[in-house]
């Protein structure tokens, strides 16, 4: 389906699509850290280290959507800006003010 639709896989698991992702990068919120809180598959957060050259760290609480982000950033020129940690949002185990941007596609919804 995401084929036929995006022309290609962009990894969708919930309802956020490549033009909110594309305005999420374009936006550019606080400087510095991004955390994508739910990530999935990654692919949001891929999209903002893309095209905005930030880093991203992708938290979720299912690991095989934290697996399957590693993969497909795994062989590429974005691999050392997009990290990984598996938790839960309501126990965030980062210091205050790590992030200048916070997003949550689908997460709290």
């Amino acid at each position: 389906m995401e084929i036929r639709a995006f022309g290609r896989d962009v990894g969708l698991n919930g309802y956020t699509d490549p033009s909110e992702a594309k305005h999420l990068a374009e936006f550019g919120g606080v400087p510095g850290l991004v955390l994508d809180l739910g990530s999935g598959g990654g692919w949001p957060g891929q999209e903002i280290i893309v095209r905005s050259g930030r880093s991203v760290v992708g938290m979720d609480m299912v690991l095989s959507g934290l697996q399957i982000a590693r993969q497909r950033v795994a062989d590429t020129d974005i691999a050392d800006r997009f990290h990984f940690v598996a938790g839960d949002g309501q126990r965030l185990p980062f210091a205050p003010e790590t992030f200048g941007t916070v997003l949550h596609a689908d997460a709290l919804c």
